[in-house]
């Protein structure tokens, strides 16, 4: 089972601001089926924000929540082409946002992948392949250099 796969890759999609955006991404895993259709993986996803920005900086999101209602370990990925303001901690506005769908039971599957996606994230280049891809292609190649436990 891999994290990733092309129907949670997105290139240039519509995203004009950080609390639609979160809403747009949830809805695309529910209509994917890989949380069920309630309102409470949503509201885990932005009770984390109002917490604390997930903008980690370098231009990068990692919006997170652990919820009944996930049914397996996922990250959908958006690769804006105009950068938006996510609150981040740098104060720089976010083009790659890496939203995980983590299942209650999931925080042993959860640290490892989110520790080999930051240090993935944390290379310039890397950032800069994944923001100039142009096809899913491209993007789940990049994708799948990411080193993740056994996968």
């Amino acid at each position: 089972m891999s994290v990733f796969s092309e129907e949670l890759i997105f290139i240039h999609p519509e995203c004009a601001e950080k609390r639609d955006c979160l809403k747009n991404m949830v809805t695309v895993l529910q209509n994917r089926g890989y949380i069920e259709e309630d309102d409470d993986f949503l509201q885990k996803v932005l009770e984390r924000e109002d917490t604390m920005t997930t903008g980690i900086g370098y231009g990068i999101a990692i919006p997170h929540g652990r919820s009944k209602s996930v049914r397996e370990l996922k990250i959908l990925v958006y690769i804006l082409d105009k950068a938006i303001d996510f609150n981040s901690i740098d104060r720089q506005p976010v083009q790659l946002i890496f939203m995980f769908a983590v299942p209650l039971d999931g925080k042993e599957k959860y640290m490892p992948v989110l520790g080999a996606v930051t240090t993935f994230l944390r290379d310039r280049d890397n950032r800069k392949r994944l923001i100039e891809t142009t096809s899913l292609e491209e993007a789940m190649e990049i994708l799948h250099e990411i080193k993740i436990g056994s996968e």
